[in-house]
């Protein structure tokens, strides 16, 4: 469990710090980052991921969000425990705090403001934030480790060694 806090929190505060800087520092204007490439703009996405259901009602929209984001903190926090913890592979003990870090960061955004920061925009890829990446990191972490233990022999499948 103190992996899980010592990765999932500075996350959350990562997150939290730079979308109130982008809040202040972008209000006015975009800032470019690298030339052309990478900007900081600020972007208010009430919907989830690519901007999906933006256009539902706040109400059934918080809901929805609040019910899937909270029901995969629990299922987070779970998994690292049954998982064995600092015992579970490396996958696992990086990328779920990864994702759960990211699920609060815009959790807290959503509940407190009734939409997600967003700010970091490259071409061809819709705008997003610190808590963005923690996740997809932190999944791309556990789909291979998903796939290294599908694939490797019945007897090194398990997930924490004696």
């Amino acid at each position: 469990m103190k992996l899980l806090a010592a990765i999932a929190l500075p996350t959350l505060a990562l997150d939290w710090t730079t979308k109130r800087w982008a809040e202040c520092a972008l209000a006015k204007a975009p800032r470019a980052v690298v030339g052309d490439f990478v900007h900081f703009a600020l972007a208010h996405n009430p919907g989830g991921a690519w901007s999906t259901f933006a256009q539902t009602p706040e109400r059934l929209r918080l809901a929805l969000f609040g019910g899937v984001g909270l029901a995969a903190v629990v299922a987070l926090v779970l998994m690292h425990v049954r998982g064995g913890g600092a015992r579970a592979s490396f996958g696992a003990r990086i990328g779920a705090p990864l994702v759960l870090g990211g699920a609060l960061g815009n959790l807290v955004d959503r509940f407190l403001s009734g939409y997600v920061v967003d700010f970091v925009s490259v071409p061809h890829w819709p705008t997003f934030n610190v808590a963005d990446v923690a996740i997809s990191v932190g999944v791309a972490l556990l789909a291979l480790d998903a796939a290294r233990r599908r694939s490797a022999p019945p007897e090194t499948r398990t997930v924490s060694q004696p």
